[in-house]
Formats: structure tokens, C-alpha cells, sequence
């Protein structure tokens, strides 16, 4: 069986003081049999090492970042976006895949240098398409709505994100934790590293991302019973 991981989410903000990235855990994987051949687990779909990578697309993604995590920057790489660039465009030509074939494959980046980190998106085709992002990206799963909590109760303005981030981490989470209520059988569970301008990566633990997930649960129970609170309607 392939990894086939299409309907995914992936989340980075930039805070002031560093970036948050975050990914659900369900692995869909196929034989080539339609849907009598497909089995579903959950694993990580980081990739770090030297950089901090996140794919959604496909087996092929998860490739790339992995070739990218090992990218070791020189803090006079000044064209961060041209290495990004060739290292996807590499990986295309070492495995040959097929544009058009409906697959949205797409790599998260948190790059380091000097200390400070920046958040990159690598959209794979023949000829990669690379983008720096300033303040907030989300991938994976185009269709799913949850995208735009991110864009509505994240602060709007000058890049970054006026926010530390630690208060960027629920917002993450209950943005996945939504995609997953909308598309359950696609998306599911939480992973979540940290990148502290200054300071190295950190990968949440287990207990703290299903603290985040719990959070994310009550919030949204609490948002229901407002929502449905009466109104007096009658002037």
C-alpha cells in the first residue's frame, strides 16, 4: 500500500516571537483498488531535522520533505526560495510524478538561519512553485472550511501575527480540530512544533497536543450553546 494522505490539514503562523506549525495525524493509504483497497493509520507527517518540514499530497510529499529537512543553510544562503526550489525540482526528476492528476502535493517549511526562522510553502510540480509566508498559510484540504478561523480570529495586519506564539497554538488546533469535524473520515488528530525565534524546535508532547485537542472540544461545545442561546424576538 501507498501513502496516499489527500485530505489533510496543515496550519503555520508566524508570531512575534516565532512560528507554529501544526498537522492532523490520519495516513490514508491505497493498494490502486478504489475504496476496498484502502487502510488508514495515524503517524506523523513532519519531517525535521536541519529544517522543520510538513507535507500534504501524497507519498511523493513526504519525500521532499524529508530531501528538504536535511537542507543544511549556510547563513550567506541569502535565496532561500531558489535552494527550496531545486531541492523539490530534484526530487521531481528522481521520481517522475504526473501533473493533473488531482493530487494537491504541498511541503511547509520552517527554515532557520541566525536564529530566526522563516515559514516557506513548496507546491510541487514539474517546476515547483515557492512562496515565502509572513504571517499565516494553511494546506491541505481546499475544500474544508475550518481555513477560514485561522483568517478570522487571527489578528489581520502588518506581518507577523501581533501574537506570541504561545497564544497562536489554540487557534491551530481548534482550526484542525474543526477540519476534522467537517471531514472525520480525512482528517484527524493533532501534532504541533514550535519554533522560538532564538531557540531550538520543539515537538509538543502527546499529553500537551491532547490538552490543545480538549481545549479545542470545549470551545466548541461552548460556541454551540451561544449560538443556540434564545432571542426575544418580539420587539
Amino acid at each position: 500500500m501507498q501513502p496516499e494522505n489527500i485530505m489533510t490539514l496543515q496550519i503555520g503562523l508566524v508570531g512575534t516571537d516565532g512560528i507554529v506549525m501544526a498537522s492532523d495525524c490520519l495516513m490514508t493509504q491505497t493498494d490502486g483498488l478504489g475504496v476496498q483497497g484502502v487502510s488508514q493509520s495515524m503517524s506523523s507527517k513532519f519531517r525535521c531535522r536541519d529544517q522543520v518540514c510538513c507535507a500534504s499530497g501524497d507519498n511523493f510529499s513526504l519525500t521532499v520533505a524529508d530531501d528538504i529537512s536535511g537542507y543544511k543553510r549556510q547563513d550567506d544562503d541569502y535565496d532561500i526560495g531558489w535552494s527550496l526550489k531545486q531541492i523539490a525540482r530534484c526530487a521531481w526528476e528522481r521520481i517522475p510524478m504526473g501533473e493533473g492528476d488531482g493530487v494537491s502535493r504541498t511541503v511547509l517549511v520552517g527554515c532557520t538561519s541566525s536564529g530566526r526562522y522563516s515559514l516557506w510553502q513548496v507546491d510541487l510540480f514539474q517546476s515547483p512553485i515557492v512562496s515565502e509566508c509572513h504571517d499565516r498559510i494553511v494546506s491541505g484540504a481546499v475544500k474544508n472550511n475550518a481555513r477560514h478561523f485561522i483568517n478570522t480570529f487571527a489578528p489581520v495586519g502588518p506581518a507577523p501575527i501581533n501574537l506570541p506564539i504561545s497564544c497562536l497554538l489554540l487557534p491551530a488546533a481548534y482550526t484542525i480540530f474543526t477540519a476534522g469535524l467537517e471531514q472525520p473520515s480525512e482528517i484527524a488528530g493533532l501534532e504541533i512544533i514550535v519554533m522560538p525565534h532564538g531557540r531550538p524546535y520543539y515537538r509538543l508532547p502527546d499529553s500537551k497536543n491532547k490538552e490543545l485537542q480538549s481545549l479545542a472540544g470545549s470551545l466548541h461545545k461552548s460556541f454551540g450553546k451561544r449560538l443556540t442561546k434564545p432571542f426575544d424576538y418580539i420587539a
